[in-house]
This record gives C-alpha cells, sequence and structure tokens, in this order.
C-alpha cells in the first residue's frame, strides 16, 4: 500500500464520522437535504483552507517510511518501500524524492555502484519536475559521498568545491538544516583530514554532536572506531564498535565493526601473551 493511498484511506475513514454527524443534526432541522450539504461543504472548505489533513497524514506516513532507514536502520526494507512507492507514482517530482531514496538505501548497505546508478537519473534541471533547489545539497553530499566510497577522493572534492561549499553559509542558518551541517562536517573530514588522524577523530567527533537521525549516528561511530583503533584507543574503539554491532541492524557498518572487533580482540590477546612471555 503506497503512502498516497494510506493517505485516501485515513482521509475517508476520517471523513465517515464526520459525515454521520452532520446528517445526524440535520434530519433535525426543517431541510434536512439542504442543510446537510451545506454544512458538510463548509466544514470540507475550513478542512482544505485551515486544517489541511490530508498533507498531514502523507506527511506522517512519509516520516514513519524514512524511520525504516533513519531509525530501525532496515535498508532492505526501506528499498522495497521505495521502489513501490516510485512504481505507484507518475510524479516525476516525486520520483525524483525516490531516486535520491534508493541512493540512500543503498548507500546504507555498501552497494556503491546501484546507488550510482540512481545519482544519475535524478533531474537536476530547473523545470517543474526537476529536484528543488532546498534538496540540492542533499543530491551533492551524497554524490560525493558514493565518490569516497569509490575511492574518487579528488571527484569528490570537485563536487564539494563546486556544489556544495558555494551554499555551505545558507545551511549555516536555521534548526532545520543542523543535520545538513552535521553531514557536511563528516564529509569535510572525510575528504581533507585523512592524513592527519587527530584531526579526523577531532572531526569525526564534531559531527555526532547533536545529531538525532540513529543512521547518521551509527555510521559515523563506526568511521571514528577505526581511528581510535589506528590511534591505539583501542578501548575506546572496542566500545565503539561494540555499540555499532548492537544497534546497527543491517547496515554495512554492522558486519564491519565485526570483522574489526575480533581482529581487535584478536590483537590484544596476542600482545597480552607477548606481554606475559617478556616477564
Amino acid at each position: 500500500m503506497s503512502i498516497k493511498f494510506k493517505c485516501i484511506m485515513t482521509y475517508i475513514f476520517m471523513l465517515i464520522p464526520i459525515t454521520a454527524i452532520v446528517g445526524f443534526f440535520s434530519m433535525k432541522t426543517d431541510s434536512p437535504a439542504r442543510n446537510f450539504v451545506i454544512i458538510l461543504s463548509l466544514v470540507l472548505v475550513l478542512e482544505r483552507i485551515c486544517l489541511k489533513m490530508e498533507k498531514k497524514f502523507f506527511s506522517y506516513y512519509y516520516r514513519k517510511y524514512l524511520s525504516i532507514l533513519n531509525r530501525e536502520l532496515n535498508p532492505e526494507k526501506f528499498l522495497r518501500l521505495t521502489d513501490r512507492e516510485y512504481k505507484s507514482s507518475k510524479n516525476k517530482k516525486y520520483k525524483n524524492y525516490m531516486k535520491i531514496n534508493y541512493v540512500k538505501g543503498y548507500m546504507a548497505q555498501n552497494k556503491i555502484d546501484k546507488a550510482y546508478k540512481y545519482l544519475m537519473l535524478v533531474d537536476l534541471s530547473n523545470k517543474k519536475e526537476g529536484l528543488p533547489e532546498d534538496m540540492k545539497p542533499v543530491y551533492y553530499y551524497q554524490f560525493a559521498y558514493a565518490l569516497y566510497h569509490s575511492d574518487k577522493r579528488e571527484e569528490a572534492i570537485e563536487i564539494y568545491e563546486k556544489n556544495i561549499l558555494p551554499c555551505k553559509d545558507s545551511l549555516l542558518k536555521g534548526r532545520k538544516n543542523k543535520e545538513m551541517r552535521k553531514s557536511i562536517k563528516f564529509l569535510e573530514t572525510l575528504l581533507f583530514n585523512q592524513e592527519d588522524e587527530e584531526k579526523m577523530i577531532q572531526g569525526l567527533t564534531e559531527s555526532l554532536e547533536g545529531v538525532k537521525i540513529r543512521r547518521n549516528l551509527i555510521e559515523r561511530k563506526y568511521f571514528l572506531a577505526t581511528y581510535k583503533e589506528k590511534t591505539g584507543d583501542h578501548d575506546y574503539a572496542e566500545k565503539l564498535y561494540k555499540e555499532v554491532i548492537k544497534k546497527g541492524n543491517k547496515l554495512y557498518v554492522k558486519e564491519y565493526a565485526e570483522e574489526r572487533l575480533k581482529s581487535l580482540i584478536v590483537n590484544k590477546m596476542e600482545e597480552k601473551e607477548k606481554f606475559s612471555e617478556t616477564k
């Protein structure tokens, strides 16, 4: 059942009791049919102008759909629902949003080739059906991040400098851009601080502050754990790996964390054995 269909059905079920109540009170008047039509029309006009319940229902169901990736951390299920949304709609602008959601889902599985395929399909034109301007930073962030994962760091930097940096100042304003600002900080850290492990740790830590999207938290904690491990802070790295494994559900970083944790534990045991032999 698509989001749009859910909204329609919810809206209909909302109208049924309202219609029944209006009909009941209209029956007690001198002109029940006329009064029923007048009162119901006024109710519907008021709803369209002030309440706009259909839009609110859509917003509610759309947030629930996004939460499957962002909170449940289930990219497989999210991609199935995205596929259903994409096929159920003829609206080209909505399909553009779904293409970006395909990208997010495949990135969460580390299927970069598939994510890149949908990035190339997004309509970035200024046409009515093109991607809105306020969504373009999200698109270019995903694009640069996908290139980084494909070991195309220089190309990712080019995308960042050409398409993200010019709008960075505008993203510094407003509470609703907070998650995007932290995502840009995360991207900048990956692109520009790779040769400096301490700066990587600092940047990754800052990119975690105040973040509410669970998927972003878990993924960034995995990256932070790898750099904590590199700098010799094995206890903290182990703690982060365990958190990623416990909470990561079906994100690709959970599997990566399991492998890194096993390797870390083996190395710690070997170090203990060497230490005991020297005594």
